[in-house]
């Protein structure tokens, strides 16, 4: 607690009414406190209003501009209502006239503290909400879905530059969105443009914008996608269809964080935090030259690489049941829930288009079902053919086989095949991972 008095007895007298529950630094002056609360930011201030400095009005403001969130308890030896309104309205917590009462005062001091912490609980409470809000349509408590939530977490507060890679279908757009609503950009646009839908000859115009009659078909005035994320978030999905001319100006965006519509004479300035995405090797494209480098270090300030479905195959009940709910919602349906040959054919099923192809498959089972979805309801390429006489269990027991064998390939060629850290990445010990490479016949 800083107890800010020109007057030494009030330290003293504050000290004594509170006793030892209450550590307390006094300061005489306003300039001297104000360094203080720099350094190291108190509970709670009380403060004399009449300081010769800087005065107690000019020091509640500056120390309200320093730390919005400070707890002041003003003090004076008058009672002068115009000030104790001009001190309330600057975000003092009370004002209490001199001489102080100790009761008076402990009550006063509990009753602030307590509303802090109140305020910095709901605020954990909101940032706690805000952060559900941002990740509830990443469904998935694998370790790989654990891993990427956390990594998302980790860097949306900061304005870095994010290049998310995966395949088709993983939900590359859902973890910009992420990271839009995890910022302290959330309240501003998040503008989203797919770069594979625009025809090569609209890229620029869409993103930069032009004036009226900059081309022939530009009739009115348009502002541009980078203009209308102004302040937020821009997401760039398959960045890597970008044509080489659109990049060289893409790249001149990001550094000087100015842009020029087509046709305008000045540029205007921008804030922008760049989000792209892509599903195809940005390394090969720029050894083929269909890629800038120095593009691709502006993007990539930070990698997220998403996991494809067939690694994290323990989500798929878990996203099955969370497009189900939806579904239902927006049918007007009730379906209860997969049977048991439904549910092992989903799990066995490889998914090569990803969490999309599942979405649509739960889409089309709760359309054609009654209550409960069963084998019949979903896409034939989830089932045995017709000349396949496995059963239903030898089916998924090879589709499970089939995607550990690819995991333990990868896990090996990430470690350069080193074994023992392949087992590490698997989280299996080396006895089993040597078996493995044994049954899957991997050299």
């Amino acid at each position: 607690m800083l107890v800010i008095d020109e007057e030494p007895d009030t330290a003293r007298l504050v000290a004594e009414a509170l006793g030892e529950a209450y550590e307390t630094t006094s300061s005489a002056g306003g300039g001297e406190a104000l360094e203080r609360y720099a350094a190291a930011p108190f509970d709670l201030t009380l403060m004399e209003v009449r300081l010769k400095d800087l005065g107690g009005v000019e020091t509640l403001e500056r120390l309200r501009r320093l730390d919005p969130s400070a707890l002041v308890v003003m003090l004076s030896s008058y009672d002068h209502v115009g000030t104790a309104v001009q001190c309330m309205r600057l975000g003092a917590h009370d004002y209490l006239t001199k001489p102080l009462a100790p009761q008076e005062l402990r009550v006063n001091v509990e009753l602030a503290l307590r509303r802090r912490r109140l305020s910095g609980e709901v605020d954990r409470l909101r940032r706690d909400a805000e952060k559900a809000r941002g990740m509830d349509r990443l469904v998935g408590e694998s370790p790989a879905m654990r891993a990427l939530k956390e990594l998302i977490a980790r860097i949306a507060a900061h304005d870095i530059s994010v290049l998310v890679t995966g395949e088709s279908g993983t939900g590359k757009e859902l973890v910009a969105e992420s990271l839009h609503l995890l910022s302290h950009r959330r309240g501003a646009p998040y503008v989203s443009v797919d770069c594979a839908a625009l025809p090569e000859n609209l890229i620029e115009s869409e993103l930069f914008g032009h004036e009226k009659g900059a081309f022939t078909d530009a009739k009115d005035r348009k502002v541009g996608r980078f203009e209308l994320a102004n302040g937020g978030v821009l997401f760039l999905d398959e960045i890597g269809n970008l044509p080489l001319g659109v990049q060289v100006k893409l790249l001149r965006v990001l550094q000087e964080r100015r842009v020029r519509r087509l046709g305008a004479s000045s540029d205007s300035p921008i804030d922008v935090r760049l989000v792209t995405a892509t599903n195809v090797d940005l390394a090969a494209a720029m050894r083929q030259g269909r890629f800038r480098e120095d593009l691709y270090f502006r993007l990539n300030e930070f990698h997220v690489q998403v996991p494809p479905l067939r690694e994290r195959s323990g989500d798929i009940p878990l996203l099955a049941g969370y497009f189900l709910h939806g579904y239902n919602r927006a049918f007007g349906r009730q379906v209860t829930g997969f049977n048991a040959e439904a549910a092992a054919l989903l799990e066995a099923y490889a998914w090569p288009g990803n969490v999309r192809e599942l979405q649509n498959a739960v889409k089309r089972a709760v359309i054609l079902s009654g209550e409960e979805i069963a084998p019949e309801h979903l896409p034939r390429e989830l089932k045995p053919g017709p000349g396949d006489s496995r059963t239903l269990k030898e089916v998924a027991e090879a589709a499970v086989s089939s995607a550990e064998a690819e995991m333990i390939r990868m896990a090996l060629e990430k470690s350069h095949w080193n074994k023992q850290k392949a087992a590490q990445m698997l989280e299996i010990d080396y006895k089993t991972l040597f078996n493995k490479l044994k049954a899957y016949n991997i050299a």
